[in-house]
């Protein structure tokens, strides 16, 4: 589900060249990426002046009211971290909401002359809008689908026709633009916040938006149809059998969890970067496994047992780096 962020990516690019002429609006090239479309940028650079270590404690302060009187706990930025699945869209979404605070923050405050220019270009806000309306009605109710624990793989067919089908639209209508046509019906969870209040608001930007909806979705559709084919009409799982939907009843349907894992085992080698495999193996198998809780809960005789275990580390160890020999043989054999 990565690729959906890059995919609009690519869409957003083409569809600012279009409209630009080719000459999309930088207030620097040092600011810009060339494989990154303006509004891409913008999300990303308001992400880094206004989160932690930036701007994120003065402009808190100045948009303390708002929030209460949003009822917004905080400021609901997230980090961006490149186009992790969802990140683009919702933060997308919140800038849209902001983006009247953060350019007279900025006004009002000087420095990041840079982002400011960006929130200057009402195109690139419409493509916040446009971004924002997808996270509100496409991934993130997708994602909601995805991760409950009632629906099965394969039991996703049905969502993903769906998807594929309101993408597939050759115009984009003021129904999905106001939220009023949802990609998997009464299944669609959506967030009614302030955000939607504002995202599903008539605006000025509302042509541009369309515009630029009429890029991005079929893009994501092309996609969709492609990334999802095995579950769709001519699709190998389309009709499975008993047996196969026995088969698959534990396949997960993303994978959060190596993600998951990827990262910490990332941040670790951040953090220790002479840390040893097996000695990062520990760490990771620690964490992940709730160890800690698993060694509490025995008793003491356990307790001493467990002790002796660890005088067995020398050859682990050894084994550990005779396994690590056989790979690298069989490795050589292949080669050979």
């Amino acid at each position: 589900m990565v690729h959906f962020a890059e995919v609009t990516d690519k869409a957003l690019k083409e569809s600012e060249s279009s409209y630009f002429n080719g000459k999309v609006p930088a207030f620097a090239g040092t600011f810009s990426k060339k494989s990154e479309a303006g509004a891409t940028r913008l999300i990303r650079t308001v992400c880094k002046v206004f989160s932690f270590g930036g701007c994120h404690g003065p402009f808190m302060t100045y948009i303390k009211q708002k929030l209460e009187d949003k009822h917004m706990h905080s400021f609901p930025l997230t980090p961006f971290r490149g186009n992790r699945f969802n990140i683009l869209f919702h933060n997308a979404a919140v800038l849209f909401f902001f983006h009247e605070d953060l350019k007279a923050f900025l006004q009002n405050h000087g420095g990041n002359a840079w982002v400011l220019f960006d929130l200057n270009i009402s195109f690139f806000i419409a493509g916040c809008k446009a971004l924002g309306l997808i996270c509100k009605f496409i991934t993130t109710p997708l994602w909601n689908l995805i991760e409950r624990k009632d629906t099965k793989i394969l039991q996703m067919n049905a969502y993903y026709l769906q998807l594929t089908t309101l993408l597939g639209q050759t115009a984009v209508d003021v129904d999905f633009m106001t939220g009023q046509s949802l990609p998997f019906g009464q299944n669609t969870q959506v967030k009614k916040d302030a955000i939607y209040d504002a995202l599903i608001k008539q605006s000025d930007f509302d042509g541009d938006t369309a515009t630029i909806l009429g890029v991005i979705l079929p893009a994501l559709a092309k996609f969709s149809k492609k990334f999802f084919k095995d579950h769709l009409p001519g699709g190998k799982f389309e009709d499975p059998s008993e047996a196969i939907i026995a088969e698959t009843s534990g396949t997960a349907k993303h994978n959060k969890f190596s993600e998951t894992l990827l990262a910490y085992f990332d941040g670790l080698m951040r953090y220790k970067p002479h840390l040893k495999t097996l000695s990062a193996e520990a760490y990771v198998m620690f964490a992940q496994n709730r160890t800690k809780e698993w060694l509490d809960s025995k008793d003491e005789v356990q307790k001493k047992e467990l002790a002796e275990a660890y005088k067995k580390v020398g050859k682990i160890r050894k084994l550990f780096k005779s396994r690590l020999n056989v790979i690298k043989e069989r490795k050589q054999e292949l080669l050979t």
